[in-house]
């Protein structure tokens, strides 16, 4: 099991929260608006976000949603696809065997 980081998979919860951190910068109605670390908390981890306008900053914490993904989700969809793909093949060789054996002669 791991945890959704937009539309990629991660194993750990730290990855996730790393990611978020990284991206977490900008310009906000608030003012200034940018992660500075990440700390672990019960049950998780939170974003160490400062936010700052003018001279006053801000710190805050936020936390790191834990949506459940499966690491191994794109492994199966490939799988599945391959599997697909080899009854096709198998279907049409034996189309053509039966065109070439029985129809054909005639």
């Amino acid at each position: 099991m791991g945890y959704r980081s937009g539309t990629e998979c991660r194993a750990a919860l730290l990855d996730v929260a790393q990611e978020l951190c990284s991206t977490l910068t900008g310009v906000s109605s608030a003012g200034v608006v940018r992660c500075v670390g990440v700390s672990g908390a019960a049950g998780g981890y939170v974003l160490d976000v400062e936010t700052t306008q003018g001279v006053i900053t801000t710190s805050t914490q936020l936390a790191v949603p834990q949506i459940p993904c499966d690491e191994n989700e794109r492994v199966a969809d490939l799988a599945e696809l391959w599997g697909y793909g080899l009854v096709a093949v198998l279907g049409v060789f034996l189309l053509r065997e039966f065109v070439y054996r029985l129809v054909r002669p005639q």
